[in-house]
């Protein structure tokens, strides 16, 4: 053996421990996207259930009345807690099962089965008028139903940022078909024996899950890869500004159809529901040649890369013009890409 190197028998058993090198090596162990909460595609806040402001977090309402939103720390927090965002739930008509969730697709955590995994987070606020918020691991496939649910564990939050830690056994998903429409989900809830609609507020950030029962500093991510991540969900360039840059066809010799390739900028987990925008944001349009707004039509040919036709239905301001003046350009805005179901 070299001078100077180190083999495994003379390691001392347990001297190497996750905590010991989790900073160096351990990368790519948070199953969850967006979990210091940087990525809002959608907006900023919202106040209906689902998806619709800060990526991959699915706001629960269960009758209640609550708006989430993305808001930025202090520059004191900022500084002793390293993130620059967090998710506000200010709820002001309560109710039970109200809260978050973040679904993890299935195939990326089904080697869990059977054993540990850590979720820990940043938090502070109210708690639910019955004193806790419950969260747990659940199965479920969106297409066929199931559920599969981990033992519950409550939460308590104080006024003061802290990050709590609960470790959970990932159960056998004895109900829960497993395939690409099954997830493996997490909650703050308010709890489900818990009807109270006393007014409550969660802000969160730093979600992360991990295999293991132990507990490792958040991993933070460059917001170029988390948005990568984000956007195989959704996707908008509506941030591209008033220059028709997004879209760019030109008509065709066939009547009503317009053809030129639009890629996104990342693959979609499936196939995606398009909405095209025209020069003065009228949804489900593109403008003719520059002047003529609102010719109604719809994306063609889609796929997880992209779309290559457009197709006018007739509404709005009428179809595309007659097919004897092919070439003229037919340009949009931004359009907006998301996946159809409870994904996003």
């Amino acid at each position: 053996m070299a001078l100077g190197t180190v083999n495994t028998n003379q390691i001392a058993s347990e001297a190497v421990t996750v905590p010991k090198v989790a900073d160096q090596v351990l990368t790519h162990r948070n199953f969850i996207t967006n979990g210091a909460m940087n990525v809002a595609a959608r907006g900023s806040s919202q106040t209906t259930a689902g998806y619709g402001s800060i990526d991959r977090y699915y706001l629960s309402l269960s009758g209640a009345t609550a708006t989430m939103s993305q808001e930025a720390f202090s520059t004191s927090d900022r500084n002793s807690l390293g993130f620059e965002k967090y998710l506000k739930l200010a709820v002001s008509t309560a109710n039970n099962n109200s809260g978050i969730y973040y679904r993890i697709e299935a195939n990326d955590v089904v080697h869990l089965i059977g054993s540990k995994a850590t979720f820990s987070f940043y938090a502070k606020g109210t708690n639910p008028a019955g004193g806790s918020f419950q969260t747990k691991p659940q199965w479920y496939n969106n297409s066929s139903g199931g559920g599969d649910n981990g033992v519950a564990q409550s939460l308590t939050v104080t006024s003061t940022w802290t990050r709590y830690s609960f470790t959970f056994d990932i159960p056998a998903p004895s109900n829960t078909v497993i395939d690409t429409n099954a997830y493996l989900g997490f909650e703050i809830l308010q709890p489900a024996g818990d009807t109270s609609t006393t007014a409550w507020e969660l802000n969160t950030t730093g979600w992360q899950v991990e295999a293991g029962d132990t507990k490792t500093d958040f991993e933070h991510e460059d917001i170029g890869t988390t948005l990568s991540k984000c956007q195989r969900f959704f996707i908008s360039c509506k941030g591209f500004g008033s220059g028709y840059t997004a879209v760019a066809m030109f008509r065709s010799v066939y009547a009503n159809q317009a053809f030129g390739a639009v890629g996104f900028p990342t693959e979609m987990r499936a196939t995606p529901a398009v909405t095209l925008f025209d020069g003065s944001g009228n949804t489900g349009t593109l403008t003719e040649d520059g002047a003529a707004h609102n010719r109604g039509c719809a994306a063609n040919n889609v796929s997880t890369r992209g779309f290559n036709k457009a197709i006018s239905n007739g509404t709005g301001s009428g179809n595309f013009s007659s097919a004897a003046g092919a070439g003229y350009a037919i340009v949009g805005t931004y359009f907006i890409i998301k996946l159809a179901g409870n994904y996003y």
